[in-house]
């Protein structure tokens, strides 16, 4: 009986330490109740660093498809330009019997096919808006 007796205070005096080891932890100890709030506090400015990064991020996305599509457009100018250089430039035998003229040993066949070839060259519509040269 004296057994049961001491193991019951025992189990007592047990709980009530734990109890209070339990309220001291959470209400009074400062030490824990201000590394909680360091640690909110972190997860806060976390997620507000996070947030603005996103912002960024989705701005600099934005910025570059804008950038993309002002390449694009200049890039279809240029391979405009290019296609009609290319397109109206002289092949072989116009550009043989042009030499043929600067060294003075054309005939009348080379002739023609210049004259040809400028006629041809008076064609050219450089945009839409023109009509052409006839």
């Amino acid at each position: 009986m004296n057994t049961l007796i001491v193991l019951g205070i025992v189990l007592i005096v047990a709980i009530l330490f734990d109890t209070c080891l339990n309220i001291y932890c959470r209400f009074l100890d400062k030490n824990a109740n201000k590394q909680f709030a360091t640690t909110i506090s972190m997860m806060e400015s976390a997620m507000e660093r996070y947030n603005i990064n996103e912002a960024r991020l989705n701005e600099a996305i934005a910025n570059r498809d804008t950038t993309i599509r002002e390449w694009q457009k200049s890039y279809n100018e240029v391979v405009k330009m290019q296609n009609y250089t290319v397109r109206y430039l002289p092949n072989v035998i116009q550009k043989e019997a042009m030499r043929k003229v600067v060294e003075s040993i054309s005939d009348e066949h080379d002739i023609e096919v210049i004259k040809d070839y400028l006629k041809w060259l008076k064609t050219i519509k450089y945009n839409d808006t023109e009509e052409h040269n006839k």
